[in-house]
Parts: C-alpha cells; structure tokens; sequence
C-alpha cells in the first residue's frame, strides 16, 4: 500500500517520485545527478537561455518569400552599398569591374542562405 501514497511524474524523459503524504518536505531527486533540485540554479539560468534562444528563432519562409529573397538579395545589397557609399558608383562608371567582388561575395551569400534554408530550416530577415 506504499505506492498509494507516492505519485510519479515524468518530466523531460525524467521518471520524478513524490510523496504526497510528506509533499510539504519532499526534496525532489534529479535522476542524474541526486541534487535536490533547490540546490541546482544554473539549472535554470540554462533552461531561461535555452527559452530566450528558441523566442528568437524565426518561422521558416514559405518556398516562395524564399525564392522572392534570393532573386532580389543582389539588387537589394547593392542598393544598401551604393546608399551607405555613393561615392562608389564614379568607380564603377569608370571601370565596372570593380563590382566582380561584391557580386562573388552576394553569390556566395545567395548559396549560404539557401543552406541555411534547405538544411537547417532557417529563414534570413529582408
């Protein structure tokens, strides 16, 4: 009749054993290390950056917004270059190749967003 008066929890693929005829003064056991919970507060410092992380993730674009990113993230970038630099569009009128390393560099950028997209299910911000 002992086990009437314990309850069992699983949390986090954890089994938990309380008492509930002593809940009052039960100091739960972690299944790993046998620290009673109170005395493990990075425990939840950790879980709090884990959560803050997860908030931060995006919603991974629809096929489209990301084909749409793409296609535009050249023209997007150079128009964010030659914003911040205006003084650069006299180097290009004289000599256009000097946009041949900025547009390798959008290109390489092009195929790491993919990556990121296909493999990692992540979504880069406009």
């Amino acid at each position: 009749m002992d086990c009437l008066s314990k309850s069992y929890f699983e949390i986090g693929g954890h089994i938990i054993e309380c008492d509930i005829d002593n809940l009052a003064n039960t100091s739960l056991l972690s299944s790993k290390t046998k620290v009673p919970a109170a005395k493990r507060p990075e425990r939840g410092r950790n879980f709090a950056k884990g959560q803050s992380s997860m908030m931060t993730q995006t919603e991974k674009d629809s096929l489209f917004t990301h084909w749409l990113k793409m296609v535009t993230y050249p023209s997007r970038s150079a128009y964010d270059m030659f914003s911040r630099e205006p003084k650069r569009l006299v180097f290009i009128a004289k000599d256009p190749r000097t946009l041949v390393t900025p547009g390798i560099q959008w290109g390489l950028d092009t195929i790491e967003m993919n990556y990121d997209y296909f493999v990692h299910g992540e979504s880069h911000p406009w």
